[in-house]
């Protein structure tokens, strides 16, 4: 007999803390590397070019797979939440926690494949 009760959401509680972190981090690193030169610390626009040149180096495509591996189930969690929060009838929520997690799976296979 065990005398506390299962939690099956204690995962993704922490998950959201952790991932909210390296979230924060990893687009303030992609903000600056998007809109700044180090070198003189102003502000450019890039050139198709040089976004291709840095998808194709395996650093930032480990980059931003971690950005994208982070950023997609912390926003559907957080999507979740609203749902449980606000959708009381069981078929609409089912619905919706369906559409959540599918709308996140494309999402995701988009982002990735446009990664590799």
């Amino acid at each position: 007999m065990t005398t506390h009760a299962k939690r099956p959401y204690t995962f993704w509680w922490y998950f959201q803390r952790f991932s909210g972190v390296v979230i924060l981090f990893t687009l303030l690193a992609h903000w600056f590397m998007v809109h700044f030169r180090l070198e003189r610390f102003e502000a450019v626009s890039l050139k198709p070019e040089e976004v291709a040149e840095r998808y194709a180096d395996p650093l930032m495509a480990l980059f931003y797979a971690v950005f994208l591996l982070m950023a997609i189930p912390h926003g559907v969690n957080g999507v979740l939440n609203v749902i449980d929060d606000y959708i009381r009838h069981d078929f609409w929520r089912m619905a919706a926690t369906w559409a959540a997690w599918l709308l996140g799976v494309v999402v995701f296979l988009y982002g990735f494949f446009t990664l590799v």
